[in-house]
């Protein structure tokens, strides 16, 4: 299993992140992905945490779902520390209300 802290957590958050960029996945592939990166996320802390939300955003924007997407972004501008995501994050809060 997966936990807080591993290299396999690591790991998954990067294949989580490049299935949710790809614009090949279906959204079958989408939508587990956000399933999954859920149920990890109570056992992660700090840049690990703060990027399921950023894979839970990208996902959410990938989805079209603009009410997920503003939520997450509100998580990614709080807990993320890399520019570029909270740039992202940024950019996804001025279409929200």
């Amino acid at each position: 299993p997966v936990s807080s802290g591993s290299p396999n957590a690591n790991a998954q958050l990067v294949r989580w992140r490049l299935i949710v960029h790809d614009t090949l996945s279906t959204r079958n592939q989408v939508q587990s992905v956000l399933f999954d990166v859920q149920a990890l996320r109570p056992s992660l802390l700090g840049s690990q945490l703060a990027e399921s939300y950023y894979v839970e955003l990208m996902a959410y924007v990938a989805l079209e779902d603009q009410d997920g997407s503003c939520r997450a972004a509100r998580f990614v501008e709080q807990l993320h520390r890399e520019t570029d995501e909270r740039r992202t994050a940024s950019n996804v809060l001025k279409f929200c209300q």
